[in-house]
Order: structure tokens, then C-alpha cells, then sequence
């Protein structure tokens, strides 16, 4: 007699081909899925919607209204399922009455938070977005079964509202990163590759440290690789010496492998306190050391006590010489030891059981 596997619908915000729902949530199916349960995923915004987002920087939204119908009516007749997962809102943007609505008899809700997309209502410029959607979040989670975040930041300020909550660091496949263990590449040991890894939200970062970058040219041969990073902002960086390189999985691991250091620059404001680090994950992935701003995730990941942080101009100078002037320190000792970080610590391999736990306990 055949046992009746649990179905779990993954109410997702992207398809796999944005970023945050791919590393969140598809890339745990097959784990979750060997581990006798059924994963069923529902995307809101499609993939056209999201190759304009990042590939043009627009929002077509043309396309929305016949998603959120979509949607709307999906959960609303929702029967077959154990657990209904949530990627931050069902409806961004829509005030919270129509959540109330959709979810009316839901049972085994898990909402999951990998950013702080509280602060975009309660911190927008918008007094309507705040007046409306400002406590949408905090409203949303207090009647969850379970909140699962990516940060300390998301930790505490949700857990004022629902103590259900565990705190699973955004991951990677740890296999798909041992290509430094596998590849010699031919780096010139002349030129320090400083490399940053991002999208076009997140280039706006990289602005404040171009006259940092422009007074270390003056003393070492650096080299700026961006990638992923917002042409329109390119500019902006006149006199940094740069290399631009548009994102792309199949030579991500090998482009980071690249570099030397790898950095994390963040305006320090409450949306940025969210943030899960990601980016170091990847680069600690490569067994490259890194530099960042000390904010709860980026100091929580660095458990070696090894990498660096910065917030001012000089500090970041002085980081930056740091690891020129001891660059096998940081590349032996220093990457080594991220790499075994990772694999430990943010990996699927370590993190999917904990998803695996938190769905068998609201089950029992």
C-alpha cells in the first residue's frame, strides 16, 4: 500500500530566472522531492517580465494584471495540498485585504523573507505606498504557521511579530563551485582584480568607492571587474580602470575564481540591513577573500573572523592595501578557509534539511 507523499505549492515571486526565487526556492525542489514530498510551483511575474526587469531595467507591467488574476484564483481553489510556501506576499503592491482574502480556510502557511520588503512600503517616498502597504508585512506574518528568514536583521524584526520563526541562510550548490579545484586559470599576478558581482539594483553601491579605486591606481596596478553590473551607471566610474562583463551561469564560477578580492559594498540603510550576504557566500564559494560593509549578515557569515570590513573611505583603502600587500595570506589561508565556511555552513547540502525539519514539523 502506497503512503501518500505531503504536497507542498511554492507561491513564488519569480520564475527560476530571478535570482531570488531561484536561490530560495527551485533549486531545493529536486532535495525536498527526495525526500517524499511532492513540490508544486507557482510563479507570479513570468520570465519575459523578468529578462525587462534586468536585461532593459524596465518594469513592463502590461503583463502584471493578468498574473495577479491568475494567482488570486489559484490559492482561492487551492484543495490539494499540506503546506502552502510563500515568497515574501502573495500580492506585491496590493494592500493586504486581498491576502486576507486569498488565504481565508489556509491552513500550514509558511511565508519566507530573504529581503527586508517591509521597509519598501514603510521607508517608500510614496505617503500613499506608506499610508497603504506600511504595515502590510508586520500584519502578514502574525497569522503565519512559520517564517523562515535569511539574516539576523529579518530575524529580529519579524520575530516582534510571530515567534514561529527559523532563521535558513540564502544558499548555493556547493558542487557547482569546486570548479577552482578543478581549473588552472591564467591570471596575471601583476594586476590586482578587485571583482564585484551584482545586478542593476544593487550597482549604485559600487559609486562612492570610484575615488578610493582612482587613489589605489596611483600606487598598484588594479584591475575593476564588474559584473552584472548597470551600464547606465558606467559613467559615473570615469578613471577607474574597469573590465564590464554581463552576467552569465555558465562562467559565473569561473569569472569569480578570478578574482583576487571580492567586495560588498552597501549604503547603510534598513533595506540594506536585510540583505543575506549572498554575494560573499558566492565569492567564500571560490575560496576568494572578501571585503564589505559590516552589516548583520556580512559579519555573520564571516565566522573565520578573517575577511575584511569597511564603511569609510578610509577604511576601504586601507582593506584594499591590506590584501595587496599580503595577497597570499588572503588567498591561501583566508580563501581556504571560506570555501570550508561555505560548504559547512551555506550550502544545500546543509541547508535543505532544515527546510526538511520545518515542513515535517508543521505537518506533525
Amino acid at each position: 500500500m502506497s503512503i501518500k507523499k505531503p504536497i507542498i505549492v511554492y507561491f513564488t515571486k519569480y520564475t527560476d530566472a530571478g535570482p531570488s526565487s531561484r536561490y530560495r526556492s527551485y533549486q531545493y525542489k529536486s532535495y525536498i522531492e527526495s525526500s517524499d514530498f511532492i513540490v508544486k510551483l507557482k510563479p507570479l511575474f513570468p520570465t519575459k517580465y523578468i529578462l525587462d526587469l534586468y536585461g532593459k531595467g524596465k518594469k513592463n507591467w502590461i503583463i502584471l494584471l493578468p498574473q495577479y488574476i491568475k494567482r488570486f484564483f489559484e490559492i482561492i481553489f487551492l484543495r490539494n495540498y499540506d503546506i502552502i510556501f510563500i515568497e515574501y506576499e502573495l500580492f506585491p503592491y496590493m494592500p493586504l485585504f486581498f491576502e486576507k482574502i486569498a488565504l481565508i480556510g489556509k491552513k500550514n502557511i509558511i511565508l519566507d523573507y530573504d529581503d527586508a520588503t517591509f521597509h519598501t512600503y514603510d521607508d517608500s517616498s510614496s505617503k500613499i505606498v506608506r499610508k497603504l502597504l506600511g504595515n502590510k508585512i508586520y500584519k502578514l506574518v502574525k497569522n503565519a504557521s512559520l517564517i523562515i528568514t535569511g539574516s539576523p536583521y529579518l530575524t529580529d524584526v519579524l520575530q516582534k511579530e510571530n515567534n514561529k520563526i527559523v532563521e535558513i541562510p540564502t544558499s548555493i550548490l556547493y558542487s557547482n563551485y569546486l570548479l577552482r579545484n578543478k581549473v588552472e586559470l591564467q591570471k596575471n599576478d601583476d594586476v590586482f582584480k578587485i571583482g564585484w558581482l551584482g545586478s542593476k539594483n544593487t550597482s549604485v553601491n559600487v559609486i562612492p568607492l570610484r575615488d578610493i579605486l582612482i587613489k589605489l591606481q596611483e600606487k598598484y596596478t588594479i584591475e575593476l571587474i564588474l559584473v552584472g553590473f548597470d551600464k547606465q551607471l558606467l559613467p559615473a566610474l570615469k578613471g577607474v580602470n574597469y573590465n564590464y562583463i554581463q552576467w552569465d551561469s555558465n562562467t559565473e564560477v569561473e569569472t569569480i575564481t578570478s578574482f583576487d578580492i571580492g567586495i560588498m559594498p552597501l549604503n547603510e540603510n534598513r533595506f540594506n540591513y536585510g540583505k543575506c550576504g549572498f554575494k560573499l557566500i558566492q565569492y567564500m564559494a571560490c575560496g576568494v577573500p572578501t571585503i564589505s560593509t559590516p552589516l548583520p549578515a556580512n559579519i555573520k557569515i564571516n565566522k573565520s573572523g578573517k575577511n575584511l570590513f569597511a564603511s569609510s573611505n578610509e577604511e576601504w583603502l586601507n582593506a584594499f592595501e591590506k590584501v595587496i600587500n599580503n595577497k597570499e595570506y588572503f588567498k591561501e589561508i583566508v580563501g581556504n578557509e571560506n570555501s570550508k565556511i561555505i560548504e559547512q555552513d551555506y550550502c544545500i547540502e546543509a541547508n535543505g534539511k532544515k527546510y526538511i525539519d520545518c515542513f515535517k514539523g508543521l505537518l506533525s
